[in-house]
């Protein structure tokens, strides 16, 4: 069977690979030979579906990939297998990962691409100071809610970070998001804010993305436009 280069064709190259397996199982498993031949095959994108985990060296294979790579049933990752897969040089999506502990999230921010784990939910104090040391586009969109210790956490962070499954603020963490020092900011899973949260989000130096709001009233409006830097489209009520 010959691999393609679209997605549907990776999942079929994998699937199949599983399936003619001696020892069949619920979970496939992806051997060193079966990623070192899906790397060659799909030069551009890899998206990779089926194995729940994978091997330090299994890691190491794909992660010799030039360009996207997606893991997306990847659920759990160890120390080892993320110290393999930082050497990736393009876009890691590892967003059926559900929850990492700070050790994998310190070996994690040494990935110099875009790093998307949108399958994380919440987050810790010690997993956010550490993933807040990356230093490419940060993608954690399945994060729900912050504390503010966690927003302080993501003060340091010098990229563009997307938070867009929150879905409201307080005060507090709104001006801790404020002084966060990377270029964007994306919260478009707010659908209404305060004039007091506003007022706190608008002292962010970088780009505001705020595209999720519904519908706010005329005084948080005036506040929003005062910058320029914040992107919103809502009707005045």
């Amino acid at each position: 069977m010959r691999c393609g280069t679209v997605a549907a064709s990776i999942f079929f190259c994998v699937f199949c690979a599983a399936s003619e397996s001696p020892d069949q199982s619920d979970e496939q498993i992806l051997t060193v030979e079966q990623a070192n031949e899906l790397v060659v095959a799909n030069s551009d994108f890899l998206f990779l579906a089926g194995p729940t985990s994978i091997t330090p060296e299994v890691a190491d294979a794909l992660a010799k990939h030039g360009g996207l790579l997606s893991l997306h049933d990847l659920q759990s990752i160890t120390p080892d297998v993320a110290k393999a897969l930082v050497k990736h040089a393009d876009w890691l999506l590892l967003d059926g990962v559900t929850s990492i502990n700070s050790e994998v999230a310190e070996v994690l921010s040494q990935h110099k691409s875009w790093l998307s784990l949108n399958g994380l939910t919440s987050l810790s104090p010690e997993v956010a100071v550490a993933l807040a040391k990356h230093e490419g586009w940060l993608h954690l969109n399945g994060v729900d809610s912050l504390s503010l210790e966690v927003a302080q956490a993501f003060e340091t962070h010098e990229d563009w970070l997307s938070l867009n499954g929150v879905r409201s603020l307080s005060t507090e963490v709104a001006e801790s998001l404020a002084k966060h020092a990377g270029l964007s900011l994306s919260l478009d899973g707010l659908s209404s804010i305060t004039p007091d949260v506003a007022k706190a989000l608008v002292k962010h130096k970088g780009f505001l993305m705020l595209h999720g709001l519904q519908s706010i009233d005329s005084e948080t409006v005036a506040i929003l436009k005062s910058n320029p830097d914040i992107e919103f489209e809502v009707e005045e009520r």
